[in-house]
């Protein structure tokens, strides 16, 4: 039994304990040597969250950067940071240029080369995180099958591995060097799904936390030549945690605070979704803190804000309307006509629930009821029950637990209060979170209240059968949090009761008293002195006055905060088998709620020594290696760290009592002393234990189930893809020799008709073949995951004439008419994938032209439907006056393999793939594909796709002539590359061959020397002694980006795609080769890179420059001298190679900045003359540019001008354009060597 009454509060009692506990606060000193100073050199790659500020000037902050500082003040090391990416690092701190390096786990194989500190810097767990878009990801593992997951080369691979392993996924995962491309990846839609420490959104827009996968330890590593500051590290972190026990959860807490949820929908709930756009909630007024209407009528109290939050936590786009009722009955009335969708709030148990046609969601709240009477309680007291007829939550109550009691209705609580008061009734019920607060107006101050051992939980409400909305209601409520309605509860209660200065006065009347009686003796004393009229006393009255209103502040404050204290621990014990309210400066704890089948707990009421009693309970109730966690979550340090960030805090663990294992859970709250203002730390807190013992086990009962089917699907997925790879090269590589084979007999023009006839049907069953191996392969990529949708600038126009151009050839030859028709304002480029969107096309057309005989008709119409911001929607509709499709198959026709029937296939030949991949392609650009037909009257087939708008300028470069193409042309396999040459040369592209990695080499080093570059390579990649690859990595190294590598194969190249890209080739083509195909890939690549036909170089300005000229011709010379200096450069003149080298050695380093020398001269050869240049002893004598000036053209000229040292080769007469470009280019390159 509980009376309403306030306690007198002593003030000057209280400040003066709260002087002496500030008083006796120990400072804290740090502990670090920071006279040594020592500099050590600390690898820093940019890693969000963990570590970021990694380039010079940056800030830098995170979770690694405030852990090295932390360290500093034990060891006083001061840091030189090194940046990079991790991978460069990690090769730094094994060659020992560095000296630590973070963030590393501990494997077995790195033991031995590099130093691991006794201790963890830190704990990560790892979270599996997705598109909030991609509603087809959900909790159901085999939706993870065949996606793409992007994961940091690291020891997170093992882990994500195993996970994958445990849960037979069949997902593929995609490694990256470093994060900044990780998450670019991600945030491209590159990887579906994005493994990354903790709950891995770290704010990132558009993404959503589906699951954790595992967790591991990692490292402040050192080099292994540095066991000195390997052993300070150990002494650091032990005196760390020995002193500052807490500061790694602490810091952890900062950086990666708890957020697991998740938001993956069920198949009812995206059922629910994609048939309603707004959320209509009715809710009950005059209930607060639960709902109510404000003076305006609009929504106030729990249900806004909860509505709100969930909508917003759920991600879903619903506009929410809500609908205030003055009669429970009338909302559930509402809401059986479908008048609204969810009311709030609704109780009395789940069968008034049934009896009113309604689901009751999962509890938001659950208080106990607070019976309300006057005078003694007796058992009178319950014969008689006022209630609000307004209010069917009550009456249930009443029904359920007092049956036998007489009810009179009245038409609000406030009656039924008053009803109470005047002995009308014996008795009423208020919800335990309302009770505290009406009550404490004066009009009730006459009542009692009694705590009923009845709680009563308020839902919402759906009605029977909307599974849907129940579903999403209660992830919402999940999502939130249990204590989250609770602690949002006490922002409305104050509305329920009006603390009025009347109340205020009552309550504190001693003080008052006092207080008027201080006022009124300054008052004397001040009128006394008043005859002074001193400026000094004026202050001083001001001074009081001001301290005056200040205590009266401090005052009501007080009051305020512990009201709130009371209603949270009250809202608490509801939830827990055991509730505590903790002192911590006093160490002190109060049992508010024991469990009745824990006898050895204290008592309700009762005082125990809060750190003693629970580590009493961690030894002897808490699992060994659960233990250290639990007394350092109680610790008093730790919790005011933990609590200063967050509301709540939670340690789950398992517990050994009375011979039985199961998880339980702490959790603290807390809140700190509004009366003191400078104060910021808690001081008290709320604690409760509650059993999670059944969630926790059902979790990992549900995990164990998932790994029985996983080796046999793991091994049939590696077995198709190696067969599908073999089969691959072993087709495509006889494939290439007879296509290649067939077009040299076909340029015989000795032929006869029968013989070239029958070359041209096997070309065409050839490619016919090439085709079917393209579609399964196409297939393969589709379902693993690995068939990569591009968005680059393309040209819409070009693209349509392309295929206009083929099918109009193809009608033509069969006798049918072909129309395409555009409409609608299609712009002439968009960004996109031009590939794939010809190849859609292509495949419906075709399938056209193969089903539609003479006269018959194809009509191919592009229209633009919708622009909104910057991207447009396109329909594309294919339609044909063919032989049609069957009705019963057209909901199959789309599945792979599906074929109508035996006699069409045999008749027109089908694999039943095409329109598959299709389908498959046009989903992973965003878009649908949809299919009308009538047998005998033909098929229509719409695509529509959205597109990005491209505002394309259109430059010179646009168009690339096959006449400017210079193309090489590596193959081992010397049909394949005359074939290739053959091909080239027919589409007006020159092309020139060689048969070894090592021979192209040689051409493109005297392409370079010459100034006359490749713009294209076609590399074979398996060859013999220096595969394509290789020959690619060493383009790279020494040209860079001057010419574009494609890879030629006749195998599945996505195994060596990573490895491939990373060596820098540009692209792929399979084998065997056509020329439209390199002429597209190469003007896509070039449409990427933003680059002309011949990528330019950087130049230097020939101004001022000082050249070196050797030629004996005087005539030549004078020429030259001319054309050098009408760009204002300076030049010298030796008639020899000789003078030339002493000229050169005699001069000052840096001096001359090129050398223009003849071949052919006396006394000294420009050869000789280079040798002897080379081999100075000078700083600018190998790198100095020396260019060849010679009538001998011929390569192998090139080629020993090269081998001495010389760095291009110019033939006379030289054109002075050529000139130019070649002194600006090599200086340019000279001038960044110099400053490295």
């Amino acid at each position: 039994m509980t009376r309403i009454f306030t306690r007198p509060k002593y003030i000057l009692s209280l400040i003066l304990t709260l002087t002496l506990i500030m008083l006796t606060l120990p400072s804290v000193t740090a502990n670090a040597d920071s006279a040594s100073g020592k500099l050590v050199r600390v690898g820093y790659y940019e890693n969000e969250v963990f570590q970021e500020g990694a380039s010079e000037g940056s800030v830098k902050k995170g979770y690694a950067y405030e852990y090295y500082q932390k360290l500093s003040e034990y060891t006083g090391w001061r840091y030189e940071y090194v940046y990079g990416d991790f991978s460069d690092l990690y090769q730094k701190l094994l060659d020992g240029d560095i000296d630590f390096l973070a963030g590393l786990a501990w494997r077995e194989d790195r033991q031995d080369i590099i130093g691991y500190p006794e201790a963890a810097m830190g704990n990560e767990t790892y979270s599996l995180v997705k598109h909030d878009s991609d509603s087809e990801i959900t909790l159901d593992f085999k939706t993870l099958n065949g996606r793409r997951i992007g994961v940091l080369d690291s020891a997170m691979v093992d882990v994500l591995q195993n996970f994958l392993d445990e849960h037979s996924i069949r997902a593929e995962v995609v490694k990256f060097r470093d994060y900044e491309p990780l998450f670019e990846a991600f945030d491209n839609h590159e990887v579906d799904i994005l493994a990354a420490e903790g709950d891995g959104a770290y704010g990132r827009d558009h993404a959503e936390l589906l699951c954790p996968f595992g967790t591991s330890e990692y490292y402040l590593c050192v080099s292994k030549d540095r066991t000195d500051l390997l052993n300070e590290l150990n002494i650091a972190q032990t005196e760390l945690a020995v002193n500052e026990p807490n500061y790694i959860n602490t810091l952890r807490n900062k950086f990666y605070p708890v957020s697991i949820s998740s938001r993956a929908f069920s198949d009812p709930e995206k059922e629910w979704l994609e048939e309603h756009n707004d959320l209509r909630v009715g809710y009950l007024n005059n209930y607060l803190p639960y709902s109510d209407s404000d003076s305006d009528g609009n929504v106030n109290g729990l249900v806004k804000d909860l509505v709100t939050r969930m909508v917003e936590e759920l991600g879903v786009n619903l506009t929410v309307t809500f609908k205030g009722y003055d009669s429970y009955d009338s909302m559930i009335s509402d809401l059986d006509q479908g008048l609204i969708d969810t009311a709030f709030p609704v109780g009395g148990g789940l069968y008034y629930s049934e009896e009113n046609g309604i689901f009751q969601s999962t509890s938001v709240i659950s208080a106990a009821t607070e019976l309300v009477y006057s005078g003694e309680y007796s058992e009178d007291t319950l014969t008689h029950f006022a209630v609000n007829e307004n209010n069917r939550m009550q009456y249930y109550f009443v029904k359920t637990y007092y049956p036998d009691a007489e009810i009179t209705f009245y038409p609000s609580i406030n009656d039924c209060l008053k009803a109470v008061v005047d002995g009308t009734a014996k008795c009423t019920t208020l919800n335990g979170l309302r009770a505290n607060d009406i009550l404490r107006n004066n009009r009730y101050k006459r009542l009692s209240q009694l705590q009923t051992p009845h709680e009563d939980d308020r839902c919402f409400g759906v009605k029977i059968g909307n599974a849907g909305l129940l579903k999403l209601i209660n992830r919402g409520i999940s999502l939130l949090g249990t204590d989250y309605a609770q602690i949002l509860s006490f922002k409305y209660t104050d509305q329920l009761y009006s603390y009025t200065v009347w109340d205020m006065i009552l309550d504190n009347m001693y003080f008052f008293v006092t207080a008027i009686l201080v006022v009124a003796a300054i008052v004397i004393i001040l009128l006394i002195r008043d005859m002074k009229r001193s400026k000094r006393e004026i202050i001083n009255q001001e001074n009081a006055r001001k301290d005056l209103e200040k205590a009266n502040e401090q005052l009501v404050e007080q009051y305020r905060h512990r009201d709130q204290q009371d209603k949270m621990i009250t809202a608490l014990a509801s939830d827990y088998r055991s509730v505590y309210h903790i002192d911590l400066d006093n160490n002190d704890a109060v049992c508010y709620r024991a469990d009745p089948n824990d006898k050895e707990q204290p008592s309700e009421g009762e005082h125990v020594a809060y750190l003693d009693y629970f580590t009493k309970y961690a030894e002897e109730s808490v699992a060994e290696n659960y233990r250290e966690g639990f007394l350092k979550f109680i610790d008093p340090d730790n919790v005011r760290e933990a609590l200063s960030d967050h509301t709540l805090i939670m340690y789950r663990y398992l517990a050994q009592r009375d011979g039985k294992e199961y998880y339980e859970m702490i959790r603290m709250a807390g809140e700190r002393h509004p009366e003191d203002r400078d104060d910021h730390k808690v001081h008290t807190v709320g604690l409760g234990l509650t059993v999670i013992d059944e969630e926790m086990r059902e979790t990992l009962d549900r995990s164990q189930a998932l790994a029985v089917a996983l080796d046999a699907a793991e091994q049939a997925n590696k077995a198709k893809t190696a067969f599908l790879s073999s089969m691959s090269h072993e087709i495509r590589t006889p494939m290439n020799a007879i296509i290649g084979l067939n077009s040299l007999a076909l340029r015989d023009e000795t032929l006869s008709d029968d013989t070239r006839e029958y070359l041209e049907k096997i070309g065409g069953s050839a490619r016919h073949l090439l085709g079917l191996i393209n579609d399964i392969l196409d297939m393969s990529r589709i379902e693993s995951g690995r068939l990569i949708i591009r968005k680059e600038e393309f040209s819409f126009s070009n693209m349509l004439e392309q295929i206009n151009t083929m099918v109009m050839s193809q009608c033509s030859e069969k006798g049918l008419t072909y129309e395409c028709r555009v409409t609608g304002g299609v712009s002439d480029y968009y960004i996109g994938d031009d590939m794939k969107l010809k190849q859609v096309l292509i495949n419906i057309l075709s399938n056209a032209i193969k089903f539609t005989e003479a006269p018959g008709s194809i009509l191919l119409t592009v229209e633009r439907t919708a622009v909104y911001e910057d991207h447009s929607t396109l329909n594309l509709t294919v339609k044909d006056t063919g032989i049609g499709i069957d009705e019963s198959f057209l909901p199959r026709i789309f599945e792979t393999f599906a074929q109508e029937d035996s006699s069409r296939n045999s008749k027109y030949g089908s694999t039943g793939l095409g329109l598959a991949i299709t389908k498959n392609i046009v989903e992973l650009m965003n878009g649908s594909i949809s299919v009308r037909s009538k047998k005998g009257e033909g098929t229509e087939f719409t695509v529509i796709i959205t597109l990005t708008n491209c505002d394309h300028q259109v430059s010179a470069s646009s168009y690339i002539n096959p006449k400017d193409m210079r193309i090489l042309v590596v193959d081992d396999e010397e049909i394949a590359a005359e074939h290739a040459r053959i091909v080239l040369d027919e589409a007006g592209i020159k092309a020139d061959t060689c048969y070894s990695g090592q021979e192209a080499l040689q051409m493109l080093e005297v392409r370079h020397a010459k100034h006359e570059p490749y713009n294209l390579v076609l590399l074979d990649w398996k060859m013999p002694g220096m595969d394509g690859i290789d020959v690619a990595r060493l383009i790279r190294e020494r040209y860079d980006k001057e010419t574009t590598v494609i890879i030629l194969t006749s195998f599945n190249w996505d195994e060596i795609m990573d490895d491939a890209l990373h060596a820098g080739v540009d692209s792929f083509l399979a084998k065997p080769l056509f020329a439209s195909n390199v002429m597209d890939e190469f003007e896509r690549i070039a449409r990427k890179n933003s680059m002309s036909l011949y990528r330019t170089k950087n130049r230097a300005d020939l101004k001022d420059r000082r050249i070196l000229m050797a030629e004996d011709v005087k005539i030549n010379a004078e020429i030259m001298e001319q054309i050098i200096m009408v760009r204002g450069a300076q030049i010298d003149h030796a008639e020899n190679g000789k003078i030339a080298l002493d000229m050169f050695a005699g001069s000052d380093p840096g001096y001359y900045d090129a050398i223009l020398m003849d071949v052919r001269m006396p006394e000294m050869d420009g050869l000789a003359a280079t040798e002897a240049i080379r081999a100075l002893d000078r700083s600018d004598a190998k790198l100095i540019p020396i260019i060849a000036m010679t009538a001998n053209a011929f390569d192998e000229d090139v080629q020993r001008s090269l081998q001495v040292g010389m760095n291009a080769h110019l033939s006379k007469p030289v054109e002075p354009d050529r000139l130019y470009q070649t002194l600006e280019e090599l200086i340019w390159e000279y001038d960044q060597k110099i400053q490295t």
